[in-house]
């Protein structure tokens, strides 16, 4: 999958060749460095704009999913990190419960009801996180050159444009894109602040066909549309 090509410039290529040409001529070595300066950035500026035209042009949207020997391999090593913690929560309550027996019994008419209640806690909140990560692997996320999709799934279906993200993160699950929940402004001690509070918006699992480079591409769109703005914002 080919994310994108460089322009030729040509005339820029050509003008910098003659001016290395007259370095030896030029009797002001800083005017010499200036020139060249100025080439740079007419380059830069050049390049920036031919990445924001070809985006629109070029690019089509990209849909990413898991295929189901990954959904089902990723689901079973869930699976067995929900067992394991519920095995070692269960040699704890055996353990705790002999010593309590041999030492303090009547604690342990206390100790029973507690870790039970701790135990089902522990339970619900795995099911729910193994939930989560079914339907999380089951959506379909969808790489445009103005904005990221997430459908299906049984998940609530979220748009996301390159100006609402925030940060893009990566880490053992996959990309976590960030956006601004809420700006809260607090006053301490007659100071006002503004806080940002931060959510992740939506989830790139690892498991996802293609991740490696679907992930080239989202940095692409989203580098590429900051190159837009600013661009727009400084001509």
């Amino acid at each position: 999958m080919k994310i994108f090509e460089k322009e030729k410039h040509i005339d820029l290529e050509w003008k910098a060749s003659n001016l290395w040409q007259t370095y030896d001529r030029d009797d002001s070595e800083e005017k010499f460095w200036k020139n060249y300066g100025k080439l740079i950035a007419k380059s830069k500026k050049t390049s920036k704009a031919f990445l924001v035209k070809s985006s629109d042009q070029k690019y089509s949207p990209v849909v990413c999913w898991a295929n189901t020997m990954k959904k089902q391999k990723a689901m079973k090593e869930v699976l067995h990190r929900i067992f394991g913690r519920i095995v070692i929560h269960l040699v704890v309550f055996f353990v705790i419960g002999m010593v309590l027996a041999l030492t303090i019994p009547l604690f342990l008419i206390l100790w029973i009801p507690v870790y039970l209640i701790i135990f089902t806690v522990v339970i619900i909140s795995s099911l729910q996180k193994h939930h989560k990560r079914s339907a999380l692997l089951r959506s379909r996320v969808i790489i445009a050159p103005h904005n990221l999709e997430r459908i299906g799934g049984g998940l609530k279906p979220v748009k996301l444009s390159y100006d609402e993200i925030l940060d893009i993160k990566e880490n053992d699950l996959g990309l976590h894109v960030v956006i601004i929940d809420k700006e809260v402004t607090a006053h301490t001690g007659g100071v006002t602040k503004d806080h940002i509070m931060k959510k992740v918006a939506l989830v790139f699992p690892k498991v996802f066909d293609h991740y490696e480079k679907a992930k080239e591409l989202i940095y692409f769109y989203k580098e590429n549309h900051d190159a837009s703005k600013k661009h727009r914002l400084s001509s």
